[in-house]
């Protein structure tokens, strides 16, 4: 192992001494006292005097290459806002695409606009505000240099089109107050624009840079700088309350088990007080508040915090044995991800995971309370969260605190840092639990290509000493991430078996693993359809602690992608792997598999249609062997954007397996269905309407998520809110079940009051 990564570690040693591409052409912000209307026009006199600049590439198909339309862009400033002019010249401009008016949802098949702005100019974190031509925005945050991409990310800004003869033009306003960033006499930001050509399949960027680094498109070290004289940091303050009206109702048995009884309920209650009345106001009722403490730290505090208009979870068939982490989908703690994000292993080792807060035993809890602490001075970057849960007592669900504390340093202004963590979770009305996670991590990009890392935490229990009583993990990785060439990616884990981050997840413990990759990508040239194919071969070892640290898991595999000029992808999996299942594994109510060693040969593929049409599938068929049995699985996706207004899609996940042997299990079969049907509608950026429907003949159920939104400005939102559940299966139990399960209806308003 130690001359392999001495080997990977040698090789190349040009690139690896080679230096971050560094830009010379700074953007010099033109400064005006005229009042700039809005309107996407660029008809002022101060559009006319600013600078332009228009020396773009290819990021995608042909990195590097000659952009095959025009584009231009200008920055205006005063004291409030920035303004970014774009010109971007179409040569058939009746065939460009306009998918929809929903906020948050880009879309890859369309035409837009998207700009960066690295308000520290540190390479390590960026806002992205994005826009396509019938002016539906998204923004985001861009961390770690590339390594991360949070789409839930909100803030206050504006944008404007005009569609004419020629292409088209949009108006960025972007105010200051909605930016962090180190005033001065000379403020430097760094910069990045995108252009996205969608019957193409093309995205443009400026500025021109290395072209055969990977993800070319949101590396910030390969942006340039951008100049204001005289700008101030603002303090906002922004008070956001809101009021809830909801309706439950569920059927129950009753204490004689022999027949389904309904439960009605207006207006929820959290038993904040003992007077019925009160306590129905006290808990359909909060508020949150944003302060800006300095220019570079923002306070958010909330009470009564509510996530009623959140989306449903999608539903998973677990055919794995470990438990699956389902993805945040609270806007309040997205928001911070990467102030308090630390993962051992990603999606399944985190020390901090915020679906633990509000969510215990299947239900939703009431948070009382919370703030945070999020912000960045001198290459420091913070974030500090303390949140209280309520706890039901008719569930035997105490009340909890949560806090956690995230400090990372930037290093060498290229995505590198240092950084430590610190997580409690506890009972507040006893002592019976208590846990805490102390953990440190270093990241160093090396050059654009070569990076490594490694992370360290412990935990501890009550009755456990630090680090001493096998309660500790770590990571260490190398890579190398190229656009073209070799590749390379070795990363080793330990958990052990008493590592217990309460306040994240850990989907395994108990284990030491390591995984090898080596992979080669080709570019092909304009005149191809295929654009690039990456083929890879990998080793996959885990040890069990138990044993004497046998060989629990390895697994060999290899892949080809293909990936084509329009978008589509087809991709070959295979992989042969031998797993050693020390316990009975429940697969389902009625599958047992039971202990024994497994060999399994399994291939799959997968094919995505051209990114460039309005109707996208997605085909997966899985195939092989599957503990003692056989496996034949099929997942497809189908995406139809019907016009401007409507859009949808349906999913289907199937899973059959065949045990050869009934020893292997108490039922010789098991099978899967999963349906689930998105609907989508915007009549324009301020009505818009989602119906998400599912079932799976697993739990028998059918749910719906239907939300109305009607955000007539930003920061203000009404939502109508209904989700039905019913049983698919009325007969299979005594006394029967009633075909409604239980139904719910929210209607929650909120306002940003800017103080």
């Amino acid at each position: 192992m130690k001359f392999y990564l001495f080997i990977l570690l040698s090789f190349s040693a040009a690139e690896m001494n080679a230096q971050i591409n560094t830009l010379t052409e700074k953007i010099v912000a033109t400064r005006t006292s005229e009042k700039v209307l809005l309107d996407g026009k660029l008809t002022e006199a101060s559009w006319t005097m600013a600078t332009e600049y228009k020396k773009f590439m290819q990021a995608f198909p042909r990195p590097g290459g000659k952009p095959t339309e025009n584009t231009m862009f200008k920055v205006l400033y005063d004291d409030e806002y920035i303004y970014v002019g774009v010109t971007a010249n179409d040569t058939e401009p009746d065939k460009i695409v306009a998918s929809g008016f929903a906020r948050d949802n880009y879309v890859n098949f369309e035409d837009g606009v998207s700009l960066s702005l690295d308000t520290y100019n540190d390479k390590s974190h960026a806002i992205t505000f994005y826009s396509n031509t019938l002016g539906a925005r998204q923004d985001g945050e861009v961390t770690g240099n590339d390594n991360n991409f949070n789409r839930s990310f909100n803030t206050f800004w504006d944008v404007k089109v005009n569609r004419n003869g020629g292409g088209y033009t949009m108006e960025y306003r972007i105010p200051f107050s909605s930016l962090r960033f180190k005033s001065g006499e000379k403020v430097v930001m760094g910069f990045k624009l995108l252009r996205q050509i969608g019957r193409k399949n093309e995205m443009i960027v400026y500025p021109v840079s290395d072209s055969t680094i990977s993800n070319i498109t949101w590396r910030l070290s390969n942006e340039t700088e951008i100049e204001f004289s005289g700008v101030k940091a603002k303090k906002p303050v922004y008070i956001i309350p809101y009021i809830r009206v909801s309706y439950w109702e569920q059927n129950k048995l009753n204490t004689a088990t022999n027949q389904y009884e309904r439960e009605k309920s207006f207006m929820q209650q959290n038993k904040f007080v003992r007077n019925k009345a009160f306590d129905k106001f006290l808990s359909n009722t909060g508020v949150d508040a944003k302060f800006g403490l300095s220019k570079n730290f923002t306070l958010d505090a909330s009470l009564n915090t509510d996530f009623a208009q959140a989306e449903a979870d999608n539903r998973i068939v677990n055919l794995t044995r470990f438990e699956i982490n389902l993805p945040e989908k609270r806007n309040f703690f997205l928001e911070a991800n990467d102030f308090l994000n630390f993962s051992i292993i990603p999606d399944e080792v985190l020390l901090f995971n915020s679906r633990n807060i509000g969510i215990e035993k299947g239900k939703l809890i009431p948070i009382a309370a919370g703030i945070r602490l999020t912000g960045k001075s001198n290459g420091y970057q913070v974030g500090l969260l303390n949140m209280q849960t309520k706890g039901i007592e008719d569930d035997s669900i105490s009340p909890q605190n949560f806090s956690a504390l995230r400090l990372r340093k930037d290093l060498f202004k290229n995505g590198s840092y240092a950084g430590v963590f610190f997580a409690n979770r506890s009972t507040t009305n006893n002592k019976e639990f208590s846990n805490q996670t102390v953990a440190a991590d270093y990241y160093h990009r090396i050059n654009d290509f070569w990076s490594f890392g490694v992370n360290i935490a412990t935990t501890k229990d009550k009755g456990l000493q630090w680090i001493k009583d096998k309660n500790n993990a770590a990571n260490f990785f190398v890579m190398k991430d190229p656009l073209a060439g070799w590749g390379h990616f070795v990363t080793g884990n330990i958990i052990n078996k008493y590592f217990n981050p309460e306040s994240g997840f850990a989907s395994d413990k108990g284990f030491k693993d390591i995984f090898i990759l080596e992979g080669y990508t080709w570019q092909f040239g304009k005149e191809k359809k295929l654009n690039s194919i990456l083929a890879n071969i990998s080793a996959t070892y885990r040890f069990r602690d138990a044993l004497n640290n046998y060989r629990e898991f390895e697994r060999y595999a290899g892949s080809v992608k293909l990936y084509y000029k329009n978008g589509s992808k087809l991709t070959w999996y295979g992989a042969a792997s031998v797993d050693s299942i020390a316990t009975t594994w429940q697969l389902s109510p009625d599958v047992l598999i039971k202990p024994g060693k497994y060999r399994m040969i399994t291939n799959e593929l997968f094919w995505q249609s051209a990114t460039t049409k309005k109707i996208q599938i997605e085909f997966n068929p899985l195939f092989g062997n599957f503990y003692g049995g056989w496996r034949s699985s099929l997942s497809t996706n189908l995406t139809y954007n019907i016009n401007k207004h409507f859009s949808g899609g349906v999913k289907y996940n199937y899973s059959k397996i065949e045990f050869e042997e009934t020893a292997y299990a108490i039922n010789n079969r098991f099978i899967s269905h999963l349906i689930s049907l998105n609907l989508y509608y915007n009549y324009d950026t301020k009505f818009s309407a989602r119906l998400l429907w599912q079932y799976d003949n697993i739990s028998k159920i059918i749910s719906t998520n239907l939300r109305l939104r009607y955000n007539p400005r930003e920061g203000t939102d009404l939502y109508i809110v209904y989700n039905p559940v019913l049983n698919a299966d009325i007969l299979a139990i005594s006394p029967h079940m009633p075909r409604l399960n239980n139904q719910q209806v929210i209607i929650k308003f909120s306002t940003t009051i800017n103080l």
